[in-house]
């Protein structure tokens, strides 16, 4: 059923755990945070999340800008309730500047 959403390519940025979270919490409002270790990963300083996206440059507001309008999106597509908060200013006028 939520396949579109998350395959959709107008956010090619957000990673799928990210767009799996906002379906669980407010689509399914089946979302919860343990306090235990489920898996483990390998962390590469050279890999794309540490090059792309390195913290407060272009590609990081980018993405936070991608999500939240990917947000925004999944709450008119399922009549859910989303307000336009202080971070989601911040962010367009900071990405503003880089286009």
């Amino acid at each position: 059923k939520y396949i579109d959403d998350i395959k959709n390519k107008n956010f090619s940025m957000l990673t799928l755990d990210f767009r799996l979270a906002v379906l669980a919490n407010t689509v399914l409002e089946d979302f919860f945070i343990i306090d235990k270790n489920l898996t483990y990963y390998f962390q590469d300083n050279y890999g794309e999340s540490s090059t792309k996206f390195k913290k407060f440059g272009i590609n990081w507001w980018a993405r936070r800008n991608q999500a939240h309008f990917y947000m925004r999106y999944i709450a008119r597509k399922y009549n859910i309730t989303y307000s336009v908060n202080l971070d989601f200013i911040i962010t367009r006028f900071i990405v503003s500047f880089f286009r």
